[in-house]
């Protein structure tokens, strides 16, 4: 499904020294999978998970999606990809602060083309099974933060999408919290969802299937997990 090859990102220092991000990184995501990527601080675990998502373009290597190498695309159509292949989930939620649950779970397939009437026929779905049934016209800032990461995850899946890239997505939550999040991307992934989660908490990223810890932009280690997600 993801194929590595190479990746690299290089960026250059005030006194003109160049820092390695990732450096040469190689790694391939089969479908289904659920991938933890963790690492200290500064070991290029958002740089990964940007770069995977057409956010960030490498210095050298190959990102490729389904036999697309998404870096020989246009911005335009990279962008697309994104909508219509890839759902994020960020630390910090960036939910649009004067839309209403539904609204921002329905917005990327709004944007996407879809009619409004389907857009929020899906997002009542999506959030109804994620128990946010009793959330649909409730702003961001009226319900609690474990609320507001379940309402970013639905608009996650809004599209449809491949892969979800998760960057540090229980950062802000307190421990139970976090593991009910947890719970829900263990479920989502036994019905066929592919995840990719960045994590600095060695404990959640055991939740998953597989191991990926970065040291120095580079692989340390690549491990199934014994017992993870079935």
């Amino acid at each position: 499904m993801i194929q590595i090859n190479s990746l690299t990102k290089c960026f250059e220092s005030t006194d003109d020294d160049e820092i390695y991000a990732l450096d040469d990184v190689n790694f391939s995501v089969d479908d289904g999978e659920f991938v933890s990527v963790t690492g200290p601080s500064g070991s290029g675990k958002s740089t990964l998970l940007f770069t995977i998502g057409g956010l960030m373009t490498p210095t050298e290597g190959e990102v490729i999606l389904n036999d697309i190498d998404i870096y020989e695309l246009t911005a335009a159509e990279r962008a697309r990809l994104r909508r219509e292949k890839i759902g994020f989930i960020f630390q910090t939620f960036n939910l649009v602060p004067y839309l209403d649950c539904i609204e921002n779970t329905a917005l990327p397939a709004i944007m996407s083309g879809h009619s409004q009437k389907d857009a929020f026929s899906n997002a009542e779905k999506i959030l109804t099974g994620l128990a946010l049934g009793h959330r649909l016209h409730h702003r961001p800032m009226t319900i609690s933060v474990g609320e507001r990461q379940r309402v970013a995850i639905a608009r996650s899946l809004i599209n449809g999408p491949e892969v979800i890239l998760a960057d540090e997505p229980t950062g802000n939550l307190d421990p139970e919290t976090a593991m009910g999040v947890m719970d829900l991307f263990k479920e989502i992934n036994s019905e066929g969802q592919t995840i990719i989660m960045v994590t600095h908490d060695h404990n959640l990223a055991k939740q998953g299937k597989r191991m990926i810890r970065l040291q120095e932009g580079e692989i340390a280690v690549d491990n199934k997990i014994a017992g993870g997600v079935q």
